[in-house]
């Protein structure tokens, strides 16, 4: 199951920063390719990607 999220946007620096805050369960199955993937995104739009030890913080910063 995935998980349900809100976004949270900051503006700082002039960055963007995001921070998801789970809200609930989403009936689709989960898939696809996780960090990795969510990493070499941010790598291709010429930010980066950094996910906590725990795994339970994720955290793009993207230009603008």
């Amino acid at each position: 199951m995935r998980r349900l999220v809100k976004i949270l946007r900051e503006n700082d620096d002039g960055s963007t920063a995001a921070t998801a805050v789970r809200v609930g369960l989403h009936t689709v199955p989960a898939g696809g390719y996780g960090l990795a993937d969510m990493a070499e995104r941010a790598e291709a739009l010429g930010g980066s990607f950094t996910a906590g030890p725990t795994g339970w913080l994720a955290k793009a910063t993207l230009p603008l």
